[in-house]
């Protein structure tokens, strides 16, 4: 199935991250998750939209990966410009039990062609076995496998909202399982969006002229003592999870948090660009845990985090936290 968007032209004297032809089909994801009380109506309308944004690969060290060489124009190698992001268009809506979404990563070119053409395959890729998808009001939610035991491969989604229907962030940590029961990360995927208008599933391709995001890649990273000290989890704006999978997914946002440790000596924690941070540490025999943050300043961050034991997901920890002092 074809998709077809004009697209407004404009001179360009330099190479700009503009649209082209999209680089690989768009693949329609679905994940089941588990929502309850009020809040699945304000989830569903802010989780849902379309999304114009940056996206960013890292490899296990936290290094930016370049765009493949044959998709990159020669233009840019002329002006020593190394592309490392993609522009970026996710159209997102809540369906019942689950949300689906349609990601596009649109080619570099060389000023703006006069329009772009995507193709979407047909068909769904489903998450194997259980899916729960814990969610806030805001729009943010995390995915991962309730037993990441069962699989070789697997993914932990997150999704942290700064402004609801004005800016988030979704990062994507990709595991492998080893034979000797170590986890090894073997790719980091990161996008920074903004919000464009309501879901519509994107019929139409803003081109040049759409609000995407600039390139963030050059922002700095946080630095190390904004971990210090305790946070403190913001009422109504945080969920805590866990006590064993049956209670997995279960809002509980409003109740009393406890604090949480600044995580100053978390191992295996890579700084990102924009304020952002992302670890992983233990292994699937013992304990596992993962957590992505972002700072939107020194006193005030987004975690999302998961801990595992034994492969099973015991606890996270999804919201807002406040530098205790």
């Amino acid at each position: 199935m074809r998709t077809r968007g004009s697209m407004r032209k404009r001179a360009v004297h330099r190479p700009q991250m503009t649209t082209g032809r999209v680089s690989s089909p768009m693949v329609v994801r679905r994940a089941r998750m588990d929502i309850k009380g009020e809040a699945h109506p304000a989830f569903r309308n802010n989780a849902s939209g379309e999304w114009e944004g940056r996206l960013v690969n890292y490899d296990p060290q936290g290094n930016a990966l370049e765009l493949p060489h044959h998709l990159v124009p020669d233009a840019y190698r002329e002006w020593d410009m190394v592309p490392t992001s993609w522009q970026t268009q996710c159209s997102m809506r809540v369906v019942q039990d689950r949300v689906e979404w349609v990601n596009r990563k649109l080619i570099p070119t060389v000023g703006c062609e006069a329009d772009a053409v995507a193709f979407e395959e047909d068909g769904c890729k489903d998450n194997a076995g259980p899916v729960p998808v814990h969610c806030l009001e805001n729009g943010s939610f995390c995915i991962a496998p309730t037993d990441m035991s069962t699989s070789s491969k697997w993914e932990v989604y997150h999704c942290l909202v700064n402004l609801p229907k004005e800016e988030r962030l979704r990062i994507v940590q990709k595991f492998c399982n080893q034979p000797d029961g170590s986890i090894v990360l073997q790719d980091l995927e990161v996008v920074l969006e903004r919000f464009e208008e309501e879901y519509n599933g994107k019929p139409l391709l803003n081109g040049c002229g759409g609000p995407c995001v600039t390139e963030f890649g050059d922002k700095p990273a946080p630095k190390e003592d904004w971990f210090e000290n305790v946070w403190v989890p913001v009422r109504d704006c945080s969920t805590q999870f866990g006590n064993g999978t049956e209670d997995v997914g279960v809002l509980e946002s409003g109740r009393e948090l406890g604090s949480v440790e600044g995580l100053k000596d978390r191992p295996g924690r890579l700084l990102l660009p924009s304020s952002m941070w992302v670890s992983a540490c233990g292994n699937l025999t013992s304990s596992f845990d993962v957590d992505v943050g972002w700072f939107a300043d020194e006193e005030l961050r987004l975690v999302s985090s998961l801990s595992f034991s034994g492969g099973k997901i015991t606890s996270g920890f999804l919201g807002r936290q406040r530098k205790g002092h």
